[in-house]
């Protein structure tokens, strides 16, 4: 006996950058002296389970970068936890995600990214066994790893900069965008569900959000009730370039009959052509206890459909 669980994904295709109207805003760093720090709080200071995720927009080859962490790392001490890039004079680009534990062990978890100025998505997770990286809501890398997380040296938290001992500075270079410190492991569902939704700020989990949309000033604003907000420093900028084209406030999908019926809203949309449909289909069979795939070519995204969407509107759309 067969049984069959669908998937589905939007993906938000762009219009020629020919519109300059925007809608939102991400912080652009030069990789000399930008980078925003955000207090020593301890709400930031997870032991048990974490997550990380932000978008980014490198420009530039980078041997080592932060992107949003709190990790210290020298001969002696080890700690925190956070996301990390690094490269090489060639065009090969790494995500890191690192985690110190109780142990005295830490874990640089590394996986690739496509290229060079392109938003990607980038997350990792620790949930007390298992520390795993994410590229675009896929599986990058994964390990075993046990204990609380360690902070013999607590790091203030800092986006576009690793602050090692105190003499080590490794800036990043280009744009980031949608910042969020969650104190449980999301799941790879709720990664791929919520990486281009606008939060509320009152999640559960949520211990920090940055969605780094100011547009003006140096408050980098924290967008939960913990209000933990950070400093832009340096001559870093707001960039009306965003990692989303449309900023999506719901997506739901129900059963209907033997289909299923999606549905969901913008808050606004940037040069936003439309919304490409794909769907993947899970061939499973049901062996005792055991629900296993039998056909891996079923596992794979399908394009089914597009809706037109608004180009750029600040108005909500309903699709």
């Amino acid at each position: 006996m067969r049984s069959f669980t669908a998937c589905f994904i939007l993906l938000a295709v762009f219009l020629p950058a020919s519109l300059t109207a925007q809608t939102g805003y991400s912080i652009a760093l030069d990789g000399d002296g930008d980078y925003v720090e955000i207090p020593s709080d301890e709400v930031h200071r997870i032991t048990a389970a974490v997550t990380v995720e932000a978008w980014i927009k490198p420009t530039q080859n980078l041997a080592y970068a932060g992107i949003a962490n709190s990790v210290w790392h020298t001969g002696l001490q080890r700690s925190g936890y956070g996301l990390l890039m690094g490269g090489s004079s060639g065009m090969t680009q790494y995500v890191y995600f690192v985690v110190a534990n109780t142990a005295g062990d830490i874990t640089y978890l590394s996986g690739t990214i496509p290229a060079l100025n392109v938003w990607t998505h980038v997350a990792g997770t620790y949930d007390g066994a298992n520390i795993t990286l994410y590229v675009n809501g896929e599986v990058a890398a994964t390990q075993a790893m046990s204990g609380d997380i360690d902070y013999d040296y607590y790091n203030e938290f800092r986006i576009g900069r690793y602050f090692d001992d105190g003499e080590e500075v490794y800036d990043y270079t280009g744009y980031i965008d949608e910042v969020r410190i969650w104190n449980t492991a999301r799941t790879q569902e709720q990664l791929q569900q919520n990486d281009s939704l606008n939060l509320v700020g009152n999640e559960s989990g949520l211990a920090g959000y940055y969605p780094l949309n100011a547009g003006a000033g140096t408050v980098i604003d924290d967008a939960t009730v913990n209000d933990n907000d950070g400093v832009l420093n340096g001559s870093g900028t707001w960039s009306g370039d965003i990692a989303m084209p449309a900023e999506l406030t719901s997506f739901t999908a129900v059963a209907k009959g033997r289909g299923v019926e999606l549905a969901w809203k913008t808050a606004s949309e940037l040069n936003n052509k439309g919304f490409e449909i794909q769907r993947k289909e899970l061939n499973h069979r049901n062996i005792g206890s055991l629900n296993q795939s039998t056909d891996e070519s079923m596992n794979q995204w399908h394009d089914i459909g597009f809706i037109a969407g608004h180009g750029t509107t600040n108005a909500p759309q309903s699709y």
